[in-house]
């Protein structure tokens, strides 16, 4: 069951232009989603999982995916970053 907005998820099903990026911080910090649904900060430039697909939703919307993981970014209502 989807818990999206009508209009959210058919924007989300419709092909979008998506670039695979590392999200990078100025603290050395490149952020990884990982299989078992974990976010953590690494340091390892090219680890796998830190490879993101970032896709444009709509206006100022963006939907971030692991690429090797397939999970997405996602937010707890207590702002714990999660893979999803």
């Amino acid at each position: 069951e989807c818990l999206l907005d009508p209009p959210l998820k058919e924007r989300l099903q419709q092909p979008q232009l998506s670039v695979r990026k590392q999200l990078f911080s100025m603290t050395g910090y490149n952020i990884a989603i990982f299989p078992d649904m974990s976010v953590k900060g690494t340091r390892e430039f090219y680890n796998i999982y830190a490879i993101m697909e970032v896709r444009a939703v709509g206006k100022g919307e963006v939907q971030i995916r692991g690429v090797d993981s397939g999970l997405f970014l996602a937010m707890s209502t207590k702002g714990k970053l999660y893979g999803e």
